[in-house]
């Protein structure tokens, strides 16, 4: 199933049906290498547009692990223009370095006085189940 890109507004441009098919298909974030070496046929400005686009229209989010490498993951919940609105865990293996979204029913609401949070990102590392 592919990201439906007229409710976000997009037009249907080849690299926004590859990326849609790409992080449709994907359960796990997907390395910013990977992209590249999916979308050999486009220049990094374009994909960086593109992921940007679905960046800000909510359709995925950016996770950088403790090395800097970046991934990017499709957002499960009900995000938008205005933001994301979805805390949650991420899990990256230790053996594989698969970055994985985990909904966690807990609450991570962390209040702190005088500061305005917009948003919780909590990493966990270990093995996933494939490795562990």
């Amino acid at each position: 199933m592919n990201i439906e890109l007229r409710k976000y507004k997009l037009k249907h441009t080849p690299i926004r049906e590859e990326l849609s098919r790409l992080f449709s298909e994907s359960p796990n974030a997907i390395p910013l290498t990977e992209i590249h070496n999916h979308l050999k046929n486009y220049d990094r400005v374009t994909i960086y547009r593109s992921l940007s686009t679905f960046t800000n229209k909510g359709i995925i989010h950016k996770i950088i692990n403790d090395n800097g490498s970046v991934f990017y993951a499709l957002c499960k919940h009900e995000c938008g223009e205005h933001g994301h609105t979805h805390d949650h865990i991420h899990f990256e293996c230790s053996s594989c370095n698969s970055i994985e979204c985990i909904d966690h029913h807990a609450s991570l609401n962390i209040n702190l006085k005088g500061y305005l949070v917009e948003d919780t990102q909590i990493s966990v590392r270990g093995l996933c189940p494939n490795c562990s």
